[in-house]
């Protein structure tokens, strides 16, 4: 599932340099087409067609952005709050539903020296050697009822399946799996799916 988000999003990542086609959903329900990218900054550059002037928009005015034309198929982001943030963030909606689980890419770039000698006479040239991005996907969860969105951990100390199973209590079809180790953090698609599928009210 993590393979897919990243292949997707780096994809996607190039796709909105340019200007692709959308729709708009604003806050108090109404929606708008045109075209779009998106910024660094977590804002809209939006058009209503490719020969206007862009408007800006952001998370006072926007709920959701859903850009057509990927292979037919539809690509989604919606403004999320979470619990340590005040301020909203622009993140694909892998799954939507009763619960949602989002995905944030975090982008960084590292700087590999091309001659790195260890030991006595040991020579290092950071300004002569190759850049690289790497990109990191974070997960979110979020009930429909909620606010704020939860951070999904993984790692040695997150106690991720305690956590999953107090997160999905009511229902028991998931809790299961998530016990039984029939989902992990890889399957958190599949899960919240499944969520959705059975347990949704």
């Amino acid at each position: 599932m993590l393979k897919y988000i990243i292949i997707f999003l780096c994809f996607t990542g190039i796709a909105f340099s340019q200007n692709q086609k959308c729709e708009l959903l604003f806050k108090d329900g109404t929606t708008i087409e045109g075209y779009a990218s998106l910024t660094k900054k977590n804002r809209i550059k939006f058009r209503l067609d490719k020969k206007s002037n862009a408007d800006i928009w952001g998370s006072e005015n926007i709920q959701r952005i859903t850009f057509f034309g990927f292979e037919n198929s539809q690509l989604a982001f919606e403004y999320v709050k979470t619990r340590w943030k005040r301020t909203y963030e622009l993140m694909e909606v892998v799954v939507d539903g009763d619960i949602k689980l989002y995905a944030r890419a975090d982008t960084s770039w590292i700087h590999f020296p091309l001659n790195v000698n260890i030991g006595e006479g040991s020579v290092f040239q950071p300004n002569n050697g190759n850049i690289s991005r790497q990109t990191s996907f974070t997960l979110f969860l979020k009930k429909i009822e909620d606010e704020k969105a939860i951070l999904v951990k993984i790692g040695l100390f997150s106690s991720w399946k305690k956590k999953m199973i107090a997160y999905f209590n009511n229902c028991p079809e998931v809790t299961e799996g998530i016990a039984s180790g029939e989902y992990k953090y890889r399957d958190m698609k599949k899960l919240v799916e499944d969520y959705n599928i059975y347990c949704a009210k």
